[in-house]
């Protein structure tokens, strides 16, 4: 995701990462995972649980693409390679 947020800077994509922290024992554990991995895209923490309840993910990751219109146009359960990511994006143009 690192890789695809940095090659796709120029265009109009968004990489939010979210972090359902209520499975995590604490927020540093999370805030040392970005530092140490080097990731330069926006990582919220779900520490109330409520993106999780809404968005319900049947595993984790999962990943939603969502339009300008804040509209999902495809869900992908488990990890993306960045040519999956490259490919749902030119599905999605």
């Amino acid at each position: 995701m690192e890789r695809f947020h940095k090659d796709s800077k120029n265009k109009e994509i968004v990489i939010i990462g979210i972090n359902l922290i209520t499975s995590e024992s604490s927020v540093s554990n999370v805030q040392n995972y970005i530092n140490n991995e080097g990731i330069t895209f926006n990582i919220l923490l779900d520490q109330e649980g409520q993106v999780g309840s809404i968005y319900r993910p049947i595993s984790i990751p999962t990943t939603y693409f969502i339009d300008s219109n804040g509209v999902i146009t495809n869900t992908f359960i488990g990890p993306l390679s960045y040519k999956m990511m490259q490919d749902f994006m030119n599905d999605m143009d």
